[in-house]
């Protein structure tokens, strides 16, 4: 997860004279660019963004009230899910900042089709992931049926979890 958060700001070093004043930072589903922001915005949210995610996938247990009264297998399940959640939405903004910085410097990328494949992955790791989780009140399908039937919990994980997967497959 270090090397994902750091990769961006290292690309960044280097190059940092070479980008334009303004650059691309919003596609259209036309594949064109619709939204700007000057360089240093641009070229610096996605990775900050990226750092405060992986601060907050690490420490969001901790908000959670409940989970000392959780079982092991609850919270190893948590911690396995969140885990997994922060190094695939890492990998995908990592993908977005240095699509940005490519695009930026005038490489021919197909955007749509790039962040089309980063989404889908997440979709797939979510759908790997949510099976495994045990019935809690903090990441999940938390509905007050699931919430209150662990075999209901389970059941629609396995479901949802099964869609997103296969479903993400398919489409990519």
């Amino acid at each position: 997860q270090l090397l994902l958060l750091a990769v961006p700001f290292l690309v960044l070093v280097p190059l940092w004279d070479k980008f334009p004043a303004r650059i691309a930072i919003h596609w259209g589903l036309n594949g064109k660019p619709n939204g700007w922001a000057d360089k240093e915005w641009g070229l610096l949210i996605l990775p900050v963004t990226n750092v405060g995610l992986a601060f907050l996938c690490a420490f969001l247990k901790r908000f959670d009230a409940r989970m000392k009264s959780y079982g092991p297998e609850t919270q190893a399940s948590l911690r396995r899910v969140m885990k997994s959640i922060g190094l695939a939405s890492g990998f995908l903004m990592t993908t977005m900042a240095l699509l940005i910085d490519a695009v930026a410097l005038g490489w021919k990328i197909d955007v749509l089709r790039v962040t089309t494949l980063g989404m889908l992955f997440l979709f797939a790791v979510l759908g790997n992931y949510m099976p495994k989780l045990r019935p809690n009140r903090f990441v999940g399908i938390r509905t007050p049926w699931t919430l209150k039937s662990p075999e209901v919990w389970v059941r629609t994980h396995r479901l949802f979890g099964a869609i997103m997967l296969i479903g993400s497959l398919v489409l990519m």
